[in-house]
């Protein structure tokens, strides 16, 4: 392996890496929203429909807080589908034991891992990398989906639900 390919290999890493930390970033604000949106939900849920007088805007209301509860439940759940850990460790039988992935270090013995590491040849170390970073290149793409999902949820439920429940109290108050 030539210093290009080492140096493309590090590279890729280390984007893998940052882009991993972007998503569990992601996650937190997101989480943060949702938290507060379901704690609003909960405690002025009443508040908000009895301040509305009409029976008719106070119905929308009702299936419109539903609406931003399932956005935010749904928003979650794929937030937290995108940082659950990722545990593939690509080994294969006896065939392939990883010996980057933490999990394949942890189901050896000592010893043994001591001794792979002691006879490691360049080329088994470097397949190991590559069949690592495509694992991890794997997990990155299912948590980036799972993570604009989330966002899914939260801009076109969440938001379109909480200006309808804004339009809705204004409306009501024109009318009274």
């Amino acid at each position: 392996m030539n210093e290009e390919q080492k140096y493309i290999l590090d590279k890729t890493l280390n984007r893998i890496d940052s882009s991993l930390n972007s998503i569990n970033t992601k996650a937190s604000f997101i989480t943060t929203i949702n938290i507060f949106l379901l704690g609003s939900i909960i405690f002025k849920y009443e508040e908000i429909l009895v301040s509305i007088s009409n029976q008719y805007i106070r119905i929308i209301a009702n299936i419109d807080t539903y609406i931003l509860f399932i956005g935010i439940i749904f928003s979650l759940v794929f937030c937290l589908q995108s940082i659950k850990p990722f545990l593939r460790s690509g080994n294969v039988s006896e065939k392939y034991t990883s010996l980057l992935f933490f999990g394949s270090i942890n189901d050896l013995k000592y010893d043994i891992y001591k001794s792979k590491i002691n006879n490691l040849k360049k080329e088994i170390l470097i397949e190991d990398l590559i069949r690592q970073i495509h694992i991890l290149s794997d997990a990155l793409t299912k948590k980036f989906k799972n993570i604009s999902r989330s966002f899914f949820f939260l801009f076109y439920f969440e938001l379109l639900s909480i200006l309808i429940l804004i339009l809705l109290i204004f409306i009501n108050r024109i009318i009274k």
